[in-house]
């Protein structure tokens, strides 16, 4: 009775209230604890079914795009924490293998380079971790350079392409100025034509006005030259 009384104790300490209530009811230490069990462990079908869903993640565990080593590790590392809690514990060799399988086919080289150098069973799981995280630095820092090449280059064909832009507004601007002084030359030609026509048929008109053609400007009066009837002197006198 003693040693169950301070079993029960030992595990409501260990529990919140809500849980408390839950095993309140219990006579013995062992009821309370296969209650827990069930509750937080499920029962024997509800662990196979687990184990076998972990197993299949397992063997399906593949390196998310976009994802990091580190972040992988974790994750790696959280899946094999489950699955030895069911009883399932996998041996190194087994663990470096399905690492070095989750990564992608980009890390093809470095795969054939850790599997040349070392034995599989001699590899250590942190030093595999920063072997990985050296290599994934220096990647990130090759596609940084070939990103920057890229943009220089982009940044130069898109100032190459202004500069041809800008020479061909340039000349065009030129040839329209020649267009237009051209078009100017052209009116003022035109005018002053239209202008001298316009004279010599002022003249034209004036002339008519003033001489007759039968008689060679001469005055109808006087017969002279120089005036018309109108203005002949002879006539006013």
């Amino acid at each position: 009775l003693q040693i169950n009384s301070k079993a029960k104790t030992v595990l409501y300490c260990a529990i919140n209230v809500s849980e408390y209530n839950r095993v309140s009811s219990c006579a013995t230490a062992q009821e309370i604890w296969r209650k827990l069990e069930v509750t937080y462990e499920g029962t024997k079908q509800v662990k196979r079914s687990k184990a076998l869903m972990l197993r299949q993640d397992y063997e399906l565990f593949k390196m998310v795009e976009g994802e990091c080593v580190r972040d992988m590790f974790t994750r790696f590392t959280n899946l094999l924490n489950e699955l030895q809690a069911l009883g399932k514990v996998y041996p190194n060799d087994d663990v470096v293998s399905k690492i070095l399988l989750a990564l992608p086919p980009s890390w093809s080289p470095k795969i054939t380079a850790i599997q040349e150098a070392k034995d599989i069973e001699e590899i250590d799981i942190d030093e595999l971790l920063g072997s990985l995280i050296t290599h994934e630095t220096a990647m990130k820092k090759e596609k940084e350079a070939i990103q920057n090449e890229k943009d220089n280059a982009q940044v130069k064909r898109t100032l190459a392409l202004k500069s041809s832009i800008l020479e061909d507004n340039v000349g065009d601007d030129f040839t329209n100025n020649d267009d237009d002084d051209d078009d100017d030359d052209v009116a003022l030609i035109t005018r002053q034509f239209q202008s001298y026509l316009r004279m010599k048929k002022n003249q034209s008109r004036q002339s008519n006005g003033r001489f007759n053609k039968a008689n060679d400007g001469r005055c109808f009066n006087c017969k002279k030259f120089g005036h018309t009837i109108a203005h002949c002197p002879s006539k006013n006198t």
